[in-house]
């Protein structure tokens, strides 16, 4: 999941379970714990260094099929909530509530302007 985020970039854990559009965008469901799980391992797999819990460009910069670095930038500028040059695990679960949730309010906008 992760890195499909960093190829990706700014879009929601590709396997993450959407809104029918009979639902509420407002009750987005959380992702499953399989999903959280692969995140997990993800993210442990391009963290080098476990012990801080963060993932840093460095680390992304040394993947063996690393990311360009307009890529590496728009992930930190999405995923590093505190901008402190380093992600999270948590900052990562954080960021994609809020393009999912985002995701389906654009396409609430979209399914009301298709209506008119």
């Amino acid at each position: 999941l992760l890195i499909a985020l960093l190829a990706a970039l700014a879009s929601p854990i590709a396997c993450a379970p959407t809104v029918d559009e009979e639902e509420d965008p407002d009750d987005v469901p959380p992702h499953s714990e399989e999903e959280i799980e692969d995140a997990r391992e993800e993210f442990a797999a391009i963290d080098v260094n476990p012990a801080d819990g963060f993932i840093t460009r460095e680390e992304v910069q040394q993947m063996a099929d690393a990311p360009e670095e307009e890529e590496i930038e728009e992930f930190f500028e999405t995923y590093d909530l505190d901008q402190d040059g380093q992600v999270s695990f948590e900052e990562i679960m954080t960021a994609d509530e809020s393009l999912r949730q985002a995701g389906e309010e654009e396409a609430e906008h979209q399914m009301d302007e298709e209506a008119m």
